[in-house]
């Protein structure tokens, strides 16, 4: 009866940092998203700006990354996770080449 108590707990656990990762994910997505729109409307290149919407973008792909792999504990083929390795190490090299730009 304890054990079935702990399981129920934990899957709750469980669905609550999930709920939490894609909601951080989505937040990411969409301030990138308002970011670099507000980058390419106002006429001028700020690279501070797209610095921090390739920082969100990199974190989204993150939190993609934890909730998939359900916070390192399930192992899913690299071919199923190409894209967050390499575009979350090229979204932080794009905003890193915008800040020093």
């Amino acid at each position: 009866m304890q054990k079935e108590k702990e399981k129920k707990h934990s899957r709750r656990i469980d669905t609550i940092i999930d709920k939490v990762e894609l909601f951080l994910r989505n937040i990411f997505v969409v301030t990138a998203s308002v970011l670099f729109l507000i980058s390419i409307f106002s006429g001028h290149s700020n690279g501070t700006l797209k610095f921090v919407a390739y920082l969100c973008g990199m974190a989204a792909y993150i939190c993609e990354y934890l909730h998939l792999t359900k916070d390192f504990h399930e192992k899913i083929p690299h071919d199923e996770l190409f894209m967050v390795y390499c575009f979350a190490p090229l979204y932080l090299l794009m905003g890193i080449s915008y800040l020093l730009h």
